[in-house]
């Protein structure tokens, strides 16, 4: 987690996230839509409930993008579904990676 946190830690980490939070553009990521469709392995696309940094409609438009794609939403969670639920979100993944026989 240490690692993970590190290159938004202190003053200078936070000020950097606030600056890529401010470059970001949803619209950057659509043209990459259509390419998911060449994806054939199994998809499991995670998504916060309560994510309120990008809209529900976009988990769903890449599930439907991504032939046998399946959406599941992670309860009690944000845009850092894996930090606002770890528990959750591992469960999730377990659940999956069982489902298509991962060991």
């Amino acid at each position: 987690i240490d690692a993970y946190m590190w290159p938004w830690s202190g003053q200078e980490g936070v000020a950097a996230y606030w600056r890529a939070v401010e470059c970001y553009d949803e619209h950057l990521a659509r043209p990459l839509v259509p390419r998911l469709a060449a994806l054939s392995q199994p998809v499991m696309v995670l998504w916060g409930e309560h994510d309120e940094w990008l809209p529900p409609s976009m988990g769903e438009t890449l599930t439907e993008a991504i032939r046998g794609a399946r959406l599941r939403h992670v309860p009690e969670a944000g845009h850092f579904a894996q930090e606002d639920n770890p528990a959750g979100f591992a469960e999730a993944v377990a659940e999956f990676l069982e489902e298509v026989g991962y060991r």
